[in-house]
């Protein structure tokens, strides 16, 4: 996996886009990029994004902007996971099965 080999490099910025085929495995990698301050999950990053994947974004302290879109496996409960990241101050959810109620808690 590709995330695998960037996991030592001190990223502040990171696009996961959809030409990337990206496991779960792959994706847990992101727990390891402690510098991340902004990270897009775009068009479904691959179909391996789900709920107990997004639970790995909690360890990111840093992370202030998130991004996810179209990324269809992703719920409430995942999203609910989020509000464990102190310095998070954006988030923009689109095409996903997030209801408006859970988007609604978090800074847009």
């Amino acid at each position: 996996d590709v995330l695998a080999t960037m996991s030592d490099i001190p990223l502040r910025t990171l696009v996961i886009g959809t030409r990337l085929e990206i496991s779960g495995l792959g994706l847990l990698q992101l727990s390891h990029m402690q510098s991340l301050e902004s990270l897009a999950l775009e068009r479904g990053a691959g179909e391996s994004l789900t709920d107990n994947v997004l639970k790995v974004l909690c360890g990111l302290k840093r992370l202030r902007k998130l991004r996810i879109t179209h990324c269809e496996k992703l719920s409430d409960k995942g999203l609910s996971s989020l509000q464990h990241l102190p310095r998070l101050s954006s988030i923009e959810l689109r095409g996903s099965k997030f209801t408006d109620e859970s988007a609604s808690k978090y800074p847009r």
